[in-house]
């Protein structure tokens, strides 16, 4: 992770935030948390197509927050329960 300035002071407790992970792609409302060195950024609603290796970007407002490579993704999807 890198920080653009200052981490946010609430990076342990979980934060609210925007993440871009295409380009060209509009942030969406995230959830962020620093756990043990590493960050878990959840978006409020699935993603499609993320993969490992792709930037995410951190955004509060306009103001950027940081920027991390992605090095692993979890399916949004539930699996079935008999």
């Amino acid at each position: 992770m890198s920080w653009a300035g200052i981490p946010p002071v609430d990076a342990e407790a979980g934060f609210a935030c925007g993440v871009q992970v295409r380009a060209h792609g509009d942030p969406v409302p995230a959830t962020a948390v620093l756990r043990g060195g590493e960050l878990v950024v959840r978006p409020d609603v699935p993603l499609d197509g993320v993969a490992p290796g792709q930037s995410a970007v951190l955004y509060r407002g306009t103001r950027v927050l940081g920027q991390c490579t992605i090095d692993r993704t979890v399916s949004a999807t539930l699996a079935a329960v008999d």
